[in-house]
């Protein structure tokens, strides 16, 4: 793990199948100072959110009792600091469009690998998430 004078990004991993996050779970981690909740619905987002500084909220398509884009939809007016990604098959264009305004960092597809953490990392740093510096292996170089 790297470490950085703001302590490490606090993630919660959204999703009712938490294997399916270990690759872009290990890429995050291999890349930044990171540390990670699980939390499998709607309610227990909620409860890490109200205890922990929580920057980034990574959501499943399904979550145990909702989608991740209606949790979503609620996060945004709950808690409008904290930065979304979401699994999505949705065509980019319909996947704007249901996220439109909702603070959605950007959408992951299918297989959530090594280099859709590249791709999220790139996005932390653009959204100043993540300062360049932080960031060991985003671009494969140091």
């Amino acid at each position: 793990m790297h470490q950085n004078d703001q302590g490490p990004l606090k993630i919660i991993l959204a999703s009712k199948q938490h294997e399916r996050f270990a690759p872009i779970e290990r890429g995050l981690w291999n890349a930044a100072d990171t540390e990670f909740y699980e939390a499998d619905s709607a309610g227990a987002v909620f409860e890490i959110l109200k205890s922990k500084d929580i920057k980034l909220v990574i959501f499943d398509d399904t979550l145990a009792d909702t989608s991740g884009l209606d949790v979503v939809r609620v996060l945004a007016r709950q808690a409008p600091f904290v930065s979304c990604a979401l699994v999505s098959d949705l065509e980019a264009e319909k996947f704007h469009h249901e996220t439109e305004g909702l603070g959605v960092l950007m959408q992951l597809s299918e297989p959530l690998g090594e280099e859709a953490a590249k791709l999220l990392i790139n996005s932390l740093v653009a959204c100043g998430l993540l300062v360049d510096n932080y960031v060991i292996n985003a671009g494969g170089e140091q």
